[in-house]
Parts: structure tokens; C-alpha cells; sequence
């Protein structure tokens, strides 16, 4: 039926096709539509999805987290997909053809024996009449089927292609990623498709920033490290023990997942502190590999050594050694990684010996910063002689401390008697002895001290009429008569009447090293206490300032007295005695240890607070003074060169009588002989104090050989000018012996900080100046900063701390600042 004879009438309608109707056109048109809808969804699907799960990483922001590094390996892969995907997965699209329309209309329509295909046949051979009725009866039947026609729906060709459903994986990252960045997804695209303007296109993306700061006591630097830090695992970072860790990390998508400091198998979390960012300050784990984790990623990990605080050691370095005035030195050996900060001291009375009623196990500490991985040597100075067990076998027990709060103690107590300091004034020694009666028989002792303490008071002459011993004398009689059998106002008793013979004994000199002992120690205690404030800092220094004034008046006056009594008082003026006890360099040195302590760097006022009390322990505050060797020789040159000064003084005037009465002059010739004389025998001392004879000693000797001549000659008035000359020269030497002396009481003392003509740095140490300076023998390369100075590089280092913690700064702001603080 399909062939068409030659002889086909166009005007039969039996050889004509069945009429469409418009329906069918219609119908046919949509099917179109629909095949060309799949065949461009099953060719361009892969792309879509791919793109869309590219977008929305980008948007999340999941490569900015691995650095620039992240971002450029996350363009290239979706670049090689673009490329890939097309030409292994995308068929060639074609549109569809008629034939494929009317049979995606006969498949959809369930329609049988394909009715549209047939709707174009033509009778072949019209002229028969079976035939005919046949063609009709078809004819019928396709016009019935094709009444059955409906509009094709789309098949799902997204299913069999991705049977796991990624497509809807990508669209929930898109989804997620639109409702994270917000208004700003437009720019984290482009950022992904443009990573290496990404740092400088936006203010500040994901970052990384880790602080270690060791503690100030070790003197290791403070770490910093960032996401783009490289870390060597076979290199651990060593940090000591005790440090803190500080951690800031800025993330867009932290609402998801927070991120955490991960320390081995330990898990921090971190404090969400607000637009993005995230921090955590804490001490720093146990452990020795670190990550910062953020969902499955790891952000930045490193690999660590902690270096332990080992405890300290301390040993005997020898025999406990006793001083002039009954303070005990224990010689020590201690040592520490990272130095010794205190050693206390702590006695106990012997095991065999018999109870007391008073007195109590004392301990005591003081501050020792020893240098650190080194054994240090030292014997500190513990005045005991006050402890009512003075006399009496005792255990010494000496504890070191380090800057952590570990401790060792000796193996074995140090077994002694403690000592009893020996007085010379009578009244000081009557105290002591009822002192003692008080301690060893309380109860008994009692009245019978307070009738001779009342004794005491009834004669004034004894303490030479002074009102304070007086008011201490009389409350100690009546406390005694008040409370007898009150082992408390005992104590308080025993006490004050050591006090009382110290007065009588040592004046106010004792008193007031006393109470510069108390306050160098209340400002020890305040430097170690995290908790003190400025205002309390600055308190303690002001007192320390005067405490430190009024001892430095004492002691002035105690030499004056002690020069006064040998004898040797025109030696050194008062003005000159002054200037070596120079408090200005003092309160100097003071005013520079509370700038340390109020710059925040405590360890360094400590430091120097301990050096102030090194000095102090060097100086005895009793009036009798031990003077160095080449002092007391520098003192007796002195005391012989004023005497043949006078010597020569009164020659010359009887030389210019003699001169006025025309006489002869054998006896004044027998004068300067003897003045010369005593001036070999003072060269020979100066030889021996100075190592040298002065060349101004020697010249005036030659002077004194001059006049003797001219006197042998009995001519006063040629012998007069060699005299004058001869004094001259002495009174020179005596002005330069005096600046030496001075010069070596300063170094005695240790109170020259600065002072003397010579700078130093505060620990005594030459500074060079350079040619032409003040200093220019000096071979020290010492360089010590003024004060402005150092203000100025502590201005600069706030700033540069204040500015690195800026977490919004760009990477290179932050990596250039610390740069600088490396350099500071």
C-alpha cells in the first residue's frame, strides 16, 4: 500500500494522505519542544552541576582555607573539568525530525500500530473496489487513533546519568553557600575565579594567628606564627614549660563548624569573639603535636618540643661562718635551668636541747636571682642574734626556690650555736642579760626584771636623758607587772628590750638598717605578686627611697664619729664625706629600677632590686666600721702627711722670726732635719699603700734639703721660699690623696652608680666613650641606652604588639610588623 502508481489522480481522494487536523500541528509543536528540552538537559547537565558545586566551595569559602595555594589548585581542577566533562560526557545535540516527533506523540499516546507514521500513505491501486472499502475501513480506524493524541511529558533523563544523586549534593552547597556569604557571594566567586587578586580584593578573608609566650622568667622571646608559617616536622619548635598559647582565628563559615586547637589527643575549644573571629588564651598543653582543626581540615598544625623546668639543687659550698656582730653565712652552691630566685632559711632548735617557753622556729627569705644553667655560689647574711634562742644549738635548714615555685632543700641541717652578738656599752649589755633572764625563766625572772628596768629608768644619766629609751624602758616594767605569766607580752618584751640595747648600743644606725631591710623585702614581695598594682609598686619604692635617705645619714654620721675619735676627722671634710655617700645616685638607680617595674618588666626591677641589696649587705651598720687593708693604709699616709704639714707649718713661722730678729738658726737647721726625716719614713708608707712614692712627695723633699742648706748657712730668709715651696707641694699631694680615698670609699660602699667621674651601668661596669670622652680608658663595649631610649623602644614595641593583634590587617601588614618586633 505504500507504492504509488505512476498513474496517481491528485483529485481521487482515495489516493490523497488523511487530513491533520490543527490539534495535531499543535501537539507536534510541543513534543518538539520537549525532546529538544532533554536532549539539552542530558548534554549540558555535567557542566551545570559541575559549576554549581564549584560555586558554591568558593562561596563557603573551603580553598581559601589551604592559603593562595588552595585557591589556584581549586581554579585549575574546574578549569580541567570544564574542558573534560564536554568532550567525554556531552553527546552532539541535534534537533528533533519529524519522524521523531510523531513517534514520541504515538509512544506517549500509547497509540498502536503507529498512526502517524501511516497518515502520509496513499492507495496504491484505487481502481479496485475491494481494495478501496479496505483503504476506508483503515482510513477509519487511523482517524479514531489519532483522536487518542495528548501532549508528551518529559522523561527524566537526570536519573539513569546520576544515579547517586550528586546534583543535589551541589545544589545544597550552593544553598548553603548563598545563605553564609550573603550579599557578598558575588565577590567570593570572583575571588575563586581570580585567586591571586583575592588577598587584596576584600579587607580580610580566613587568617591564622599563633602567640607562645614563654615565661618572662626563662628570657626566651615571645612566638608568633601565622597560616603561612613553614613548619619542618623533623624540626620541633622547643618551648619551655608554662608557657601560654594564644590563638585568634578569623572564618566566615565558623557558624558551621567552630574551629579548635587540637594537642595531641586533647581537644580546645575556641571562644566565638564575634564577626568572624574566634580566639582562645590559655596555658599551653602537654604535647607535641598541635593542630588547628576546622570541620575534617586541618588549618595549621606544628610539632613541638616542651622543655621542662627542672627543680633546683643546692649543697654546702662550706662551713657555716659567724660575723662581727653575730650574723650567721652560710656558704651555699645552687643551681637552676633557668636561675634561683629565693633561698629561704629556716632554724629549728636542736633535737637535744631542753624546750623554751619562748622563742618559735623562724624562716626567712631572701631574693637571690642566680644566673641561670650555672652553679652560683653564694653566702647570704642572716641576722639571728635577736632570736631569743641566741646561745642555744639550732638546725638550719636552707631552701631554694626557683621562678616556677619548685624547691630544694639541704640533704642534712646545718647544726650551730646560734650566735650572741657582744656588747660594749654598759646599759646595752645590762638589757641583754635581763634580756636573757626573761628567756630562760620567764615566770621567775619576770618581777625582778621590771624592779631593775624601773632602776634603769630613775637614772637618766645612764641613757643620757634620751625620751625613747625612757618610754621603752618604763612600758617594758609596766607590761612585766601587768601581765606576769603572759608568754605573749613576754615575747613583746624580750623584743623591745633588743631594740632598747640596740639604740643604746648602735645609736639610730641599726634602727634604720633595719627598717631598709623591711622595705627592700615588702618590695620584693610586691614584684613577685602578679597581683600588685602600679600605684602599690610606686608606694614601695617611695619608701624604699627613704628608708634608703635616712640609713645613708646615719652611716654618714657613724664615720664622722669614727673619724672624730681616731683622730682622723681632718682627713675628710664633711662636704667630701657627703659626696661619697652621694643619695642622688641612689635615688638615680631607684628612680630607674621602679621605670623597669612600672614598664612591666618586673624580672629586670627584681634584678636590680637585688644587686641594691648585695650593696647594702657589703656595708656593715654598726659604728665600728671594718676598713679594707689598702683603706686603713691610705688613711695612716694621710694622718702621717698632715702631721709633717704642721711640722713644716711651724718651722716656717720660726724661720721668719728668726728672719724679723736677725738670729742664727742651728736649731731650726736640726728641725728640718728631723721634718725630713719623717718625711723618708712617710715615703717608705706611701710606697707600700700606693705602690709608688708621688712625685709631689719627692719634690718636696728636695725642698726641704734646699732650706736645711740655707738654714745650716744661718740664712732664714733664703730657706723661707724653699719652705713655702716644700708646702705647697705637700698640700697638693694631701688634696689628691683625699680624692683617691674618696674615690675608694665610693667603691667600698658601692654607691657610686654613675657617679664618680667614671659612668657605669648599673651594674658597675665602665661604659666606653669613645675618643675624647669622659671615659676614654675604658676598654669596656658596654652600651647601655639612656632613659628616653628606652622609653622610646617600649613606645615602639607597644604600638608594633597593638598593631599585629589587628586580626583585620592584610597578611603582609602583619607579617612586616613582626618583622620589626624581631628586630626590637
Amino acid at each position: 500500500m505504500t507504492h504509488t502508481p505512476h498513474h496517481d489522480d491528485p483529485h481521487d481522494n482515495h489516493r490523497r494522505p488523511i487530513k491533520l487536523s490543527a490539534r495535531l500541528g499543535f501537539l507536534r509543536a510541543i513534543a518538539a519542544w520537549v525532546i529538544a528540552a532533554e536532549r539539552g538537559t542530558a548534554s549540558i547537565w555535567r557542566i551545570v552541576v559541575w559549576a554549581m558545586a564549584f560555586a558554591g566551595l568558593w562561596m563557603l569559602q573551603i580553598p581559601q582555607m589551604f592559603g593562595m595555594a588552595g585557591s589556584v589548585i581549586a581554579l585549575i581542577i574546574f578549569v580541567v573539568g570544564l574542558v573534560y566533562i564536554p568532550w567525554r560526557y556531552s553527546p552532539r545535540f541535534q534537533m528533533p525530525r519529524p519522524g521523531d516527533i510523531d513517534r514520541r506523540l504515538e509512544m506517549d499516546s500509547a497509540l498502536s500500530h503507529r498512526p502517524l507514521s501511516q497518515s502520509h500513505d496513499r492507495l496504491a491501486n484505487p481502481q479496485k473496489d475491494d481494495t478501496r472499502r479496505l483503504w476506508d475501513v483503515a482510513r477509519d480506524q487511523q482517524q479514531k487513533l489519532l483522536a487518542r493524541l495528548r501532549s508528551p511529558r518529559p522523561r527524566p533523563v537526570l536519573a539513569p546519568a546520576d544515579p547517586m544523586a550528586l546534583r543535589i549534593l551541589a545544589a545544597l552547597v550552593v544553598i548553603c553557600g548563598l545563605a553564609i556569604a550573603g550579599p557578598s557571594w558575588t565577590a567570593r566567586v570572583r575571588d575563586g575565579l581570580v585567586p591571586f587578586s583575592w588577598p587584596k580584593a576584600v579587607e580580610k578573608t580566613d587568617s591564622i594567628t599563633v602567640w607562645i609566650t614563654p615565661p618572662v622568667y626563662t628570657g626566651v622571646p615571645e612566638m608568633v606564627f601565622s597560616e603561612h608559617t613553614k613548619s619542618d616536622p623533623a624540626k620541633p619548635i622547643s618551648i619551655p614549660a608554662g608557657s601560654d598559647i594564644k590563638v585568634r582565628v578569623r572564618s566566615h563559615w565558623g557558624d558551621i563548624a567552630a574551629p579548635v586547637l587540637a594537642a595531641d589527643d586533647q581537644t580546645f575549644a575556641m571562644d566565638n569573639l564575634g564577626d568572624g573571629n574566634y580566639g582562645l588564651v590559655r596555658p599551653l598543653p602537654q604535647a607535641t603535636h598541635f593542630r588547628i582543626r576546622q570541620l575534617v581540615f586541618n588549618r595549621m598544625e606544628w610539632m613541638a618540643t616542651i622543655i621542662p623546668d627542672t627543680p633546683p639543687t643546692i649543697t654546702v659550698a662550706g662551713k657555716a661562718e659567724i660575723g662581727p656582730h653575730a650574723d650567721v653565712k652560710i656558704p651555699v652552691k645552687l643551681r637552676d635551668d633557668y636561675g634561683v630566685e629565693t633561698l629561704g632559711m629556716t632554724i629549728t632548735l636542736a633535737a637535744d636541747t631542753d624546750a623554751m617557753k619562748l622563742g618559735a622556729d623562724y624562716t626567712t627569705t631572701q631574693t637571690i636571682m642566680s644566673p641561670p644553667g650555672q652553679d652560683y655560689e653564694t653566702a647570704p647574711s642572716f641576722d639571728l642574734a635577736w632570736h631569743p634562742w641566741a646561745g642555744l644549738p639550732v638546725q638550719i635548714t636552707m631552701t631554694a626556690t626557683d621562678h616556677r615555685g619548685q624547691t630544694a632543700s639541704l640533704t642534712e641541717p646545718v647544726t650551730i650555736t646560734l650566735p650572741e652578738r657582744t656588747f660594749r656599752h654598759p646599759l646595752a649589755r645590762q638589757l641583754v642579760t635581763m634580756r636573757k633572764r626573761l628567756i630562760r625563766t620567764p615566770d621567775e625572772a619576770a618581777s625582778n626584771v621590771a624592779y631593775d628596768l624601773e632602776t634603769i629608768v630613775m637614772s637618766p644619766s645612764t641613757y643620757q636623758g634620751d625620751p625613747v629609751i625612757f618610754l621603752a624602758l618604763r612600758s617594758a616594767a609596766v607590761r612585766l607587772l601587768t601581765y606576769p605569766g603572759n608568754m605573749d607580752e613576754m615575747a613583746s618584751v624580750v623584743a623591745l628590750l633588743w631594740d632598747v640595747a640596740l639604740r643604746v648600743e648602735d645609736g639610730n644606725m641599726t634602727m634604720a638598717y633595719r627598717s631598709l631591710k623591711d622595705a627592700q623585702q615588702a618590695l620584693q614581695n610586691a614584684l613577685r605578686d602578679p597581683t600588685t598594682t602600679p600605684e602599690q609598686l610606686a608606694q614601695l619604692v617611695e619608701e624604699l627611697r627613704q628608708a634608703m635617705v635616712e640609713y645613708m645619714q646615719e652611716m654618714m654620721r657613724e664615720m664622722q664619729k669614727n673619724m672624730a675619735e681616731s683622730g682622723n676627722e681632718q682627713l675628710m671634710t664633711a662636704e667630701a664625706l657627703e659626696q661619697a655617700m652621694n643619695t642622688m645616685d641612689i635615688s638615680a638607680y631607684i628612680d630607674q629600677m621602679m621605670a623597669r617595674a612600672m614598664s612591666g618588666d618586673r624580672n629586670e626591677a627584681q634584678q636590680m632590686l637585688n644587686d641594691l641589696q648585695k650593696m647594702m649587705e657589703s656595708m656593715d651598720p654598726s659604728a665600728d666600721m671594718q676598713l679594707p687593708e689598702d683603706v686603713k693604709k691610705m688613711m695612716e699616709s694621710l694622718g702621717g702627711l698632715q702631721e709633717v704639714i704642721e711640722q713644716q707649718e711651724k718651722l716656717l713661722a720660726d724661720t721668719k722670726e728668726a728672719k724679723t730678729a736677725e738670729s742664727e738658726t742651728p736649731e731650726e737647721k736640726e728641725k728640718q732635719d728631723a721634718i725630713r726625716s719623717d718625711m723618708g719614713e712617710l715615703m717608705m708608707k706611701m710606697d707600700e699603700a700606693l705602690g709608688q712614692i708621688p712625685e709631689k712627695i719627692g719634690e718636696a723633699e728636695q725642698f726641704m734639703r734646699k732650706s736645711g742648706e740655707e738654714l745650716a748657712a744661718n740664712n732664714p730668709g733664703g730657706s723661707i721660699p724653699h719652705q713655702e715651696d716644700a708646702l705647697d707641694r705637700l698640700r697638693n699631694q694631701q688634696k689628691q690623696m683625699s680624692e683617691k680615698l674618696q674615690q675608694r670609699l665610693q667603691q667600698m660602699t658601692m654607691l657610686s652608680f654613675g657617679g664618680g667621674g667614671m659612668r657605669t651601668d648599673p651594674l658597675g661596669r665602665p661604659i666606653e666613650d669613645g675618643e675624647g670622652g669622659q671615659n676614654p680608658w675604658s676598654k669596656s663595649k658596654v652600651e647601655v641606652p639612656d632613659e628616653a631610649e628606652r622609653r622610646r623602644i617600649y613606645d615602639i614595641m607597644q604600638e608594633l604588639r597593638k598593631k599585629s593583634g589587628e586580626l583585620t590587617r592584610p597578611d603582609y601588614e602583619l607579617d612586616y610588623f613582626h618583622r620589626l618586633m624581631r628586630q626590637f
